[in-house]
């Protein structure tokens, strides 16, 4: 009777503990959300606070209202201008931290690579020349150099075409927790570490597109607009490098992939609609315009009722407003 009651009580205790370590798991992972979306609501309130100082303007410009994202990836930019990111003398990932187990992590990252193609393309539709939106993966990333070099790849996929570009990066995380008394089941891509007495296990952190808005996006219209993007993601590192903490038990210790999301915007202008669509929403005004056909610039006539309104005492020709619009596209896409 008494080994009965001890077995059944035995397998009681290893079942609340396997629900507890389940627990505190969900607990963690809900943790870890909490976190990434905290850190997002931080930057799009500080978007709403810069677009809200931007609509009590009495006269807007298109360019003055990308200069909001613009400002936000520049401060990113010039907070870690005089950083460097630490090379850890791996050739094989870009190190954040060092990790506890350098073979279990190159195991980890094998497993992953020999799964993937090194570089991988989805699109939005069939026809690549057609459409609207590009994810772009590379599975293969070992130094920030093959970011810069991917960027370019990219950029010379799009030739002249403007298009709206995000991103997020492939990661590695490290869990390290306590052994228990009972014994842990160590899975494949985990080990007890002797001197820690711990156990330490690694997993893929994909790139996924619903992640990039953690980022700052950036509208790319030149080379110069890419050279910037990339000190921005230099930045980014170097950020991560420096918090590479998830919470008291998992931090990230490497990136080894990175996913670039290609959001192309037409000449025409119909793709900064909705770039544009607060503010007009906000203001309540809809004009109507006659556009001629040759022209076809709609957006950027109805712009200019927002650069210079007509007011009382001043009616502004409409051969005038196409002429003010042109010199508004013009000026968006730096044509001189």
């Amino acid at each position: 009777m008494k080994e009965t009651i001890k077995f059944f009580h035995n397998s009681y205790d290893e079942d609340l503990q396997n629900y507890r370590k389940e627990q505190e798991i969900e607990k963690e992972c809900e943790r870890e959300r909490e976190k990434a979306q905290c850190e997002t609501n931080e930057r799009l309130q500080r978007m709403a606070e810069r677009l809200q100082a931007l609509e009590q303007e009495l006269d807007i410009n298109i360019v003055d209202f990308f200069k909001t994202v613009e400002e936000e990836l520049w401060e990113m930019i010039n907070l870690y201008k005089h950083g460097r990111i630490i090379d850890y003398g791996d050739p094989y990932m870009i190190l954040l931290t060092q990790p506890i187990n350098m073979e279990l992590l190159y195991e980890v990252v094998d497993d992953f690579r020999d799964r993937m193609a090194d570089e991988v393309v989805i699109t939005a539709e069939k026809s690549m020349e057609n459409t609207p939106t590009i994810e772009f993966y590379k599975n293969d990333i070992k130094n920030y150099q093959d970011c810069d070099k991917f960027l370019d790849k990219v950029f010379e996929q799009e030739g002249k075409r403007p298009f709206k570009i995000s991103f997020d990066f492939g990661t590695v995380i490290q869990r390290s927790e306590p052994k228990s008394q009972t014994g842990n089941k160590v899975s494949r891509y985990s080990i007890v570490d002797d001197q820690s007495n711990k156990i330490v296990s690694y997993r893929i952190n994909r790139p996924e597109v619903n992640k990039t808005v953690i980022h700052i996006p950036s509208i790319i219209m030149s080379k110069q607009n890419i050279n910037d993007y990339k000190k921005y993601i230099r930045s980014t590192i170097i950020q991560m490098q420096e918090r590479t903490k998830v919470d008291t038990q998992e931090m990230f210790v490497a990136i080894i992939s990175m996913l670039i999301c290609v959001y192309r915007l037409p000449y025409n202008s119909a793709g900064l609609c909705n770039e544009c669509l607060k503010i007009h929403k906000n203001r309540k005004e809809i004009r109507y315009v006659d556009c001629d056909y040759n022209y076809m610039i709609c957006f950027w006539t109805a712009l200019t009722h927002l650069i210079k309104p007509d007011r009382k005492g001043e009616f502004i020709h409409p051969t005038s407003r196409v002429a003010l619009a042109k010199k508004e596209l013009f000026k968006y896409y730096n044509v001189k």
